[in-house]
């Protein structure tokens, strides 16, 4: 148990056929993180909700693939034209294309619900304990009379 997100809880995520200059691989693939601390976690929140002001329906999926990606074996081509590495960037990112970003973000999105939240990320004791997280003396919050 830990109260920081673990940094090995990885998965890999197959792109498909390589399409890298020079097909130099079966198949593309990118490895991504699924356990995020609560401030990753946030700045996906922030995306998701600053592209839909800014009319942006793709924020949150660069915001999540820059969160969780880790390494991927996607090559460029350089100036000469021989493949190079691609680097993890938000620009790079942000030139994917629809298909391998909605892959990336979606597929991290799944792990991350389905098994990446902290262990309790309030900091209260979990569902399972014995004790209720709630203060020992809660306020009540007085409602307006009419």
């Amino acid at each position: 148990m830990s109260r920081f997100a673990d940094p090995t809880a990885t998965a890999v995520v197959s792109l498909g056929a390589c399409q890298c200059p020079g097909t130099p691989h079966e198949r593309d693939e990118a490895t991504v993180r699924w356990q995020l601390g609560a401030s990753a976690l946030a700045r996906i929140g922030r995306a998701e909700l600053e592209g839909a002001v800014r009319l942006d329906p793709m924020a949150a999926y660069r915001q999540t693939v820059a969160e969780t990606l880790l390494i991927w074996n996607l090559l460029i081509s350089d100036e000469d034209g021989q493949p190079v590495a691609a680097p993890i960037t938000e620009r790079a990112i942000g030139e994917l294309d629809l298909a391998t970003l909605k892959l990336l973000a979606e597929t991290a999105d799944t792990l991350i619900s389905d098994k990446g939240k902290l262990p309790n990320a309030s900091g209260a004791p979990s569902l399972a304990s014995s004790r209720g997280s709630a203060s020992r003396s809660p306020k009540q919050t007085p409602k307006p009379t009419t």
